[in-house]
């Protein structure tokens, strides 16, 4: 999983798998659902969404899809979650 806010066009990304995208569709207002070749649901992107929550301290959280589970705050420090493993 894969979850990055940029905060230049206020969008949150979440990516459940890191698979090709054949559609987007907006399945509500400012939520774009992304579906793979087969239909399976691999992400969203939330439009506008700092109205909704604060994002600035989290740019970008990765899960399994590096060796270690990953925070990047928008200092640019890098932080392990709790629980990840050091490579």
């Amino acid at each position: 999983m894969r979850i990055a806010y940029d905060a230049g066009v206020d969008i949150l990304t979440i990516d459940f798998e890191s698979k090709a995208i054949k559609v987007s569709e907006e399945v509500l207002p400012g939520v774009i659902a992304d579906f793979d070749h087969d239909g399976r649901l691999v992400g969203f992107e939330i439009m506008d969404a700092g109205k909704f929550s604060d994002f600035s301290q989290v740019e970008v959280f990765m899960s399994q899809w590096g060796s270690e589970n990953r925070i990047l705050d928008a200092s640019g420090g890098l932080t392990l979650s709790p629980g990840a493993r050091k490579s």
